[in-house]
């Protein structure tokens, strides 16, 4: 298990840029969940074909061989169906907190096996072993998961030390995103640096968001010839 979290390490590094767009972004994660996906495939035949359970269970289980090719002739579409389903989900959004896709993948993840055991129930061509199913779920879940968090990790850590190319952002205006805006471009896990917030003189921030407040929007302009700034982003709606 170490070597495959080693492994996956290397391969990150070796795919993710200098600069991390939303694109290599969006196609790495992808890549991610349908490798994973397709390792717990194999790993959940495996379990359930290559031991001998019928020693414990008994009758429970049925003998036979594994249905390797039935498998295989099936994996492009389940791939596809996976794909949809997180896209569906927003599971390629940029922005996500690790929380927050945990929670989006399981609910995709079910939402993938609900729709694909009922197209097995009444596609009689194929009958699939629902004990197989019992390891495919849990083991496509947490595989899944790891993936992601080893991306997120691999990204955090290849930023600081590959020097990736930081976007400078000043935030305009107080509202009420103002505050998950500032922590999320604050995060380690993407390539944005807070300059800091302007604000107006009547909707200054208050609590968590006045540590980012660095002036009023009268000093803009100042800013943008001493400061290097890349983005500015405008979030009130009450300016001009």
């Amino acid at each position: 298990m170490y070597g495959l979290f080693a492994g996956g390490y290397r391969f990150l590094g070796a795919i993710l840029p200098r600069e991390i767009d939303s694109t290599t972004e969006h196609v790495t994660k992808v890549l991610l969940d349908l490798i994973a996906f397709f390792i717990a495939a194999n790993l959940a035949f495996d379990i359930r074909y290559e031991i001998d359970w019928q020693q414990w269970l008994g009758q429970m289980v049925k003998d036979g061989p594994a249905p390797w090719a039935a498998l295989y002739q099936a994996m492009p579409y389940l791939l596809l169906g996976l794909y949809l389903i997180n896209e569906i989900f927003g599971l390629y959004r940029s922005g996500l907190t690790s929380r927050e896709e945990v929670a989006l993948l399981i609910k995709a993840q079910l939402f993938t096996f609900g729709i694909m055991f009922a197209v097995a129930f009444f596609y009689r061509g194929f009958s699939y072993s629902r004990f197989a199913a019992v390891f495919f779920v849990p083991i496509s879940m947490f595989l899944s998961i790891c993936f992601r968090n080893l991306y997120r990790i691999s990204k955090r850590h290849l930023m600081r030390k590959m020097k990736v190319v930081w976007e400078r952002v000043l935030v305009v205006g107080v509202c009420e995103v103002t505050k998950d805006l500032a922590h999320r471009l604050q995060s380690n896990d993407n390539q944005y640096s807070l300059v800091g917030l302007l604000s107006s003189e009547k909707n200054s921030p208050s609590g968590s968001d006045a540590k980012f407040h660095i002036g009023s929007i009268k000093q803009l302009g100042k800013l943008l010839t001493r400061k290097e700034i890349d983005k500015v982003l405008l979030v009130s709606g009450a300016l001009s």
